[in-house]
């Protein structure tokens, strides 16, 4: 893999005094414990238990909980550089890992003291990983519309519904559920332990990118919730699954995208100077050249763009509209990457052991989750017509989680 491609500084983020640390130990992570699973998870559809154990004794999955509840107490910058090189090896393990610090996100942000402890602590360890279940079949990023619901019951609520495209359905065993009330509008936030009768999980969909993260259906049938586990206030869904969908989500997904096209990179670089033509690397070639000039500026567009909004997040700066571009650009630009690099590898590029028709299939699985290209679009064009709007939404939610 190449290594020595010079990457322009970021400015004024400190990257190297407070990152380079963990990137350090995730590169070597990648070098001795997931590399010898690569061939392995490309080929197979069933990320391997030892890999899933390894990547539990890390810490990473607590890497924004605080100290005091077992985590790592890292922050957003953290999180964005960490995943973006564990997916550079292996993107499927990678979306294990941005996933699984959403429903994380839900109770660091919202839980209550006592939940907070109650959870928290099992998270960091890896003992308990946790989905976030919003999406449904018949909606999306349309979160009013979806059709799981709640009833009062004594001493809690009954859940009913069914939840789609749910990132590590089959390997949690506790979930953060999002559901509107059975007669009304109002949407609220439950977490509810996985080993309870009701809850079904079991069935992956059979999804072309990413093929070895688990992703499927969670169903529930009449699943009781004690009112110790509503999660926030009655009411308040709406707000903090927004919350935790551009807070948590996006600056994920952007790191899980950076990954893809730091790979796709590396790839097309190292086999533009190995593949000879004529008794030339094929990196001589302008054309060529001009494929790999692609390659690099939208990685470096969307990697600045990226580091800079998970700086702002990191330092309480209002990230709404930097968190939207980066998840744009970083998805979008890792798609039109995968085509150029298409273009270096020829015919090879769909041969299996080159990667590169994978890797198209595995970045574009980045767009979807947390508002499609264009609900991105909406978000960035709304918040600068109408700033306030999205700046008191924002300043809001940053309070309800203090």
């Amino acid at each position: 893999m190449l290594t020595n491609i010079k990457y322009a500084p970021l400015q004024d983020l400190s990257v190297s005094n407070r990152c380079e640390p963990l990137k350090e130990q995730t590169i070597d992570f990648c070098e001795r414990v997931v590399r010898p699973h690569s061939a392995q998870v490309r080929t197979a559809a069933k990320m391997p238990s030892q890999l899933l154990d390894s990547l539990k004794s890390t810490g990473w999955l607590g890497m924004l909980i605080e100290k005091q509840y077992g985590g790592l107490g890292l922050d957003c910058l953290h999180r964005v550089m960490n995943v973006e090189y564990l997916a550079r090896e292996c993107p499927d393990l990678g979306a294990i890992l941005q996933i699984a610090q959403l429903g994380t996100g839900s109770i660091i942000e919202f839980g209550s003291e006592a939940q907070k402890r109650a959870w928290l602590p099992s998270l960091a360890s890896g003992e308990r990983i946790c989905t976030i279940a919003i999406t449904e079949e018949h909606s999306g990023s349309h979160v009013l519309g979806m059709s799981t619901t709640y009833e009062h019951r004594k001493g809690g609520v009954i859940l009913n519904g069914e939840k789609w495209f749910i990132g590590n359905c089959g390997i949690s065993n506790l979930h953060v559920v999002y559901a509107r009330a059975k007669d009304e509008r109002q949407i609220s936030g439950f977490i509810v332990d996985g080993n309870q009768s009701g809850i079904d999980n079991s069935e992956p969909h059979n999804q072309t990118g990413l093929k070895s993260f688990p992703l499927g259906k969670l169903k529930l049938n009449n699943v009781f919730v004690p009112e110790e586990n509503i999660l926030g206030t009655l009411g308040d869904g709406l707000r903090m699954a927004y919350y935790v969908i551009g807070h948590h989500g996006r600056p994920s997904l952007t790191g899980l995208a950076l990954g893809i096209h730091h790979r796709i990179l590396d790839l097309a670089y190292t086999f533009a100077m190995e593949r000879q033509l004529y008794g030339k690397p094929i990196s001589d070639l302008p054309d060529v050249r001009s494929k790999l000039f692609e390659i690099y500026t939208q990685y470096e567009q969307s990697r600045h763009v990226a580091y800079e909004a998970a700086h702002k997040m990191s330092i309480g700066d209002n990230a709404y509209r930097p968190l939207s571009l980066a998840k744009y650009l970083s998805g979008e630009y890792a798609c039109r990457s995968a085509t150029s690099a298409s273009e270096v590898f020829g015919a090879r590029a769909g041969l299996q052991e080159f990667e590169i028709a994978q890797l198209s299939l595995d970045a574009m699985m980045t767009r979807p989750p947390s508002g499609t290209g264009d609900v991105q679009k909406k978000r960035i064009m709304d918040d600068i017509f109408s700033p306030k709007h999205h700046q008191v939404q924002d300043n809001t939610l940053q309070r309800g989680a203090a």
